[in-house]
């Protein structure tokens, strides 16, 4: 009797089964097997597979018709145990009934021993009786490790059966299912599919505009895979599982959870912004309409008028392959509250009275995603693309672009983006170095437009998207009011910008998460300084940065006291200087006794006289440049002979080379001694410009003017200022160091571009000029920087770069040793929130998520790795070191530039000194009479 009733259900099985419903629970068996005698005959697993049906009077066909009935494995409530469940059929004995239910011993596979498994337990035919798996030594099967089977079970009857030629795949292995989007695949199971072409054969991109959107198409089949009509299927519901998470308003601490799984129409009732997602839905022609025979499309389309999280992306600008980054994610949380995505997904639909379950396009948790209407498109800061690196005082210029999607059909009144900038101050009294009074009284502000300060955070708030739809730029600028000078607080950590943009359609206002930076986590808001050590004349003598080696020091403000004993030095000993009238002298090379170079004609463009050891060079109304960057006979480059003084009056002295007697090792200028001296007859004439390759300069130089930062070809305006393009192109250009050995006299400032530096509210100019106020514009600050000696040079440390294994260039992170794509850098960042969490027992062993080691990490073989190496992600600001300091450490990432790769960048003398300019004290030959007074040297 259960023979007829088997192949009953065989045969005459509803067309409302499919066996996707185990595909996720069940492995498949397949093959078949024979016995010890005629009488056993063959025994068949694979379902689809037709079979001879003779033994009750049938001719071919499908047995078990249910492939929900076909023998399967599963696992069990024991660890590395499955078991074996449903029918396989025998063409002399009937089914053979592995089924579970009503079986007091089913049939087990063990534990894995060795290679091998060995099955357990009993199966049921009802001409056999039970048959058993595991005879001891007598008898026996076995699963191999690629699941063949082995071995034979003995029944009731006496008789053997041989398990040979089967094979079991474990519930990890799952029956096949459609491929993707292809639901007339031959590889397709049941009766039943659905498909959405845009996620599978036919990918485009859809908008989140409130119109387009997705159909869902209906493909039904006979079980011979024969087309059949909708109308077979008359009463039957189609009821979809969802995850829908896509909100109106986005922002932090909004959150959907399940509130919206069951609504059809969310948008409808202001409760989401999904227009509308089927949820149950009739299989006939009031939801769908005809397509061709067998093939149906749902009437409405889904759709929303909000992004999803994983179609709302941005991308990375400085990495060879861009990689993309989900706009709502962020590297450095800026609020407690949890930012919940916007998800749209189809876990699954069930059918039929046995409430069978069909997955579209093959796959559970099926994704939808709808791309913005309108968004943030360029956005970085300066030249660093994906991450904010804001020098204290520095204006930083954000580049940005606004787009709508080119194929939107969204009608919205005039969108707005806010551009929020902000900073942890909790990370920042963390470091150690600021105090949480004086992490509070940082500024992280817009410069030159109206914005309103929100716990801590600026807002530019409400900008037209419309006035921004092209390239555009803006500036920040981080300032530290009413702090001392001698605090060691000195940068804010963690800056972050991010848009929010928001429409409105009708009376509902949608909002969400546009592009952002840092898209790489780890930089601070620092200040750069100048190590000073000996005496600079200035104008200013406020040091914004006690924090370095030796303290800056300034000596006397009043820099005319110097300027005045040179030049009654100099000039009494220059009787008749009219003919004198220079144009430009480019010297090559100088001694004693010799000027070589062009545009240089003793007694018509300069006068040389000796006083003692000294000689000097003397200039009137024309300029002067020094290019020693040349060689004669035994001269090498940089090189001068002898105690020589270049005194211009009237003109300018421009360096354009180094000017230097040491090596890279020995920094003294071998008894060499040169004077640089400037006497100022007009605002543009009197300076000192210090070309942008010079990275050595030995000299006492005094100047009337000021010592400015140069690039050959460019401009000055009437007061002898340079002019540079911006701010970006003054930062790149000057990226080398600069080493000074000797003495300053200039009109330049010590910290006068800094706003913050001792809670003053002015700017100061070399000029003497004094700007007040509060908030100023980038020229302005630009002009300040012009002559502080801060700002004399941009040289910084780096991130150094590598090739992953896929052969893309990327930063490396020096913990590890490994160059990370944003895939291992998001895997650092979720392990380094987990360590934290674990050490103050808030996580437990079992939620570690998975993390790499690197290069440095692997042990022999690469099988493991060392856990001091696991890879922390990409740190830009700080310098990598295995000892931690205030400003490295093992979580930096910052090395210095290879001296290999860039070999002008250094300069020599300073054995591996890393900070962008150093002005050290050198002093003037001891019998020198230009710098004395009463025969007493001034600047000793």
């Amino acid at each position: 009797m259960k023979i007829k009733k088997l192949i009953l259900v065989a045969l005459f099985v509803s067309l409302f089964t499919s066996a996707q419903a185990s595909a996720a629970t069940c492995g498949v068996i397949s093959g078949s097997m024979s016995g010890d005698n005629t009488s056993v005959g063959t025994t068949y697993f694979d379902e689809a597979s037709l079979v001879d049906l003779s033994i009750l009077g049938l001719g071919n066909g499908l047995a078990p018709g249910d492939a929900a009935l076909a023998a399967c494995s599963s696992e069990t409530l024991v660890a590395d145990q499955y078991q074996i469940d449903g029918v396989a059929w025998n063409d002399n004995l009937g089914f053979i009934d592995f089924s579970v239910t009503g079986n007091p011993e089913p049939v087990i596979i063990g534990p894995k021993a060795g290679s091998k498994r060995q099955l357990s337990g009993y199966a049921w035919n009802s001409v056999f009786g039970y048959i058993q798996m595991d005879g001891g030594a007598t008898y026996g099967v076995t699963m191999a490790a690629n699941g063949n089977l082995s071995g034979w079970g003995y029944s009731e009857a006496g008789v053997y059966l041989k398990f040979d030629g089967v094979n079991v795949k474990l519930p990890t292995s799952t029956l096949p299912v459609p491929k993707p989007g292809t639901c007339k695949d031959p590889g397709r199971v049941g009766p039943v599919c659905l498909e959405i072409p845009e996620l599978s054969v036919d990918p485009r991109e859809v908008i989140a505009d409130g119109e387009d959107g997705y159909y869902v198409y209906l493909d039904l089949d006979d079980s011979k895979g024969q087309p059949v009509g909708i109308e077979k299927y008359k009463g039957i519901v189609l009821t979809f599982s969802w995850k829908d998470t896509v909100k109106i308003n986005q922002m932090a601490g909004k959150k959907a959870d399940s509130a919206l799984v069951k609504i059809e129409e969310p948008w409808k009732f202001g409760q989401g912004a999904v227009v509308y997602k089927p949820v149950s839905v009739k299989m006939d022609l009031s939801d769908f309409v005809f397509v061709e025979n067998g093939l149906y499309r749902m009437k409405k389309k889904i759709s929303s008028y909000a992004p999803t999280t994983n179609a709302n992306i941005s991308y990375t600008t400085n990495t060879l392959s861009p990689i993309p980054l989900q706009n709502d994610i962020f590297l450095e949380p800026f609020t407690n509250d949890v930012i919940e995505t916007n998800a749209l997904e189809i876990k699954g639909v069930k059918y039929g009275p046995d409430k069978d379950i069909v997955f579209v396009n093959g796959k559970t948790n099926l994704a939808l995603k709808f791309t913005p209407a309108l968004s943030v498109g360029l956005l970085y800061a300066d030249d660093l693309k994906d991450v904010i690196t804001a020098y204290r005082g520095l204006p930083v210029p954000i580049f940005t672009q606004t787009a709508y999607h080119a194929e939107s059909n969204l009608s919205a009144s005039t969108p707005v983006v806010d551009y929020i900038l902000d900073f942890s101050e909790e990370k920042t009294a963390q470091g150690g170095k600021c105090s949480s009074d004086e992490a509070q009284k940082f500024n992280f502000n817009f410069v030159g437009t109206s914005f309103s300060n929100v716990d801590k955070s600026s807002v530019l708030d409400n900008v037209d998207f419309d006035l921004v739809s092209n390239f555009s730029q803006m500036t920040v600028l981080a300032e530290l009011t009413g702090v001392g000078e001698d605090s060691p607080c000195t940068f804010a950590e963690a800056p972050s910008l991010r848009t929010e943009l928001s429409y409105y359609v009708g009376k509902t206002e949608v909002k969400y998460y546009s592009n952002k930076l840092p898209r790489a986590g780890g930089q601070s808001v620092a200040n750069t300084a100048a190590e000073i050590r000996g005496n600079v004349y200035a104008q200013s003598s406020v040091s914004v940065n006690k924090d370095v080696a030796v303290s800056q020091e300034t000596g006397s403000v009043n820099v005319n006291v110097v300027r005045d004993i040179v030049s009654q030095n100099v000039t009494k000993y220059i009787k008749n200087v009219d003919g004198i009238n220079t144009g430009t002298c480019v010297i090559n090379f100088i001694s004693d006794e010799l000027l070589q170079g062009s545009g240089c004609t003793k007694e018509v463009d300069y006068k040389h006289f000796q006083v003692g050891t000294e000689h000097i060079y003397y200039f009137k109304n024309g300029d002067v440049k020094l290019d020693f960057n040349k060689a004669f006979g035994d001269i090498e480059e940089g090189n001068w002979n002898g105690d020589i003084m270049i005194v211009v009056d009237g003109g300018n002295i421009y360096v354009e080379n180094n000017v230097y007697n040491g090596t890279d090792s020995d920094a003294t200028n071998n008894g060499q001694y040169l004077g640089l001296i400037a006497f100022q007859t007009a605002p543009d004439n009197g300076h000192l410009y210090l070309g942008s390759d010079v990275t050595n300069l030995q000299a006492n130089i005094v100047v009337d003017g000021t010592m400015f930062s140069w690039e050959d070809g460019m401009s000055q305006n009437a007061l002898g200022e340079p002019i540079w393009a911006s701010t970006d192109v003054m930062i790149k250009t000057l990226n080398k160091q600069i080493f000074i050995q000797g003495n300053v006299s200039s009109r330049n400032t010590i910290g006068g571009a800094d706003l913050d530096a001792g809670g003053k509210a002015y700017l100061l100019l070399g000029t003497g000029e004094v700007i007040e106020g509060t908030s100023f514009s980038v020229e302005e600050r630009r002009r300040a920087q012009l002559y502080d000696l801060n700002y004399l040079r941009f040289f910084k440390l780096e991130l150094a770069q590598g090739v992953d294994e896929e052969g893309n260039t990327y930063a490396v992170d020096q913990k590890c040793g490994s160059a990370l794509n944003l895939d291992k850098i998001l895997e650092a960042f979720s392990y380094k929130t987990w360590q934290k969490k674990y050490d103050k027992g808030n996580a437990t062993a079992s939620d570690e998520p998975s993390h790499s080691c690197g290069q440095k990490g692997l042990l022999t073989g690469g099988s493991d790795c060392k856990k001091d190496f696991y890879c922390d992600g990409i740190n830009p600001l700080k310098k990598y070191s295995e000892t931690v300091t205030a400003t490295s450490g093992p979580d930096g990432d910052l090395v210095a530039p290879s001296k290999t790769a860039n070999p002008g960048v250094y300069a020599r003398g300073l054995d591996g000194a890393e900070a962008p300019v150093y002005i050290y004290y050198l002093a003037p030959s001891s019998t020198s009479f230009v710098f004395s007074q009463s025969g007493s040297s001034q600047l000793k």
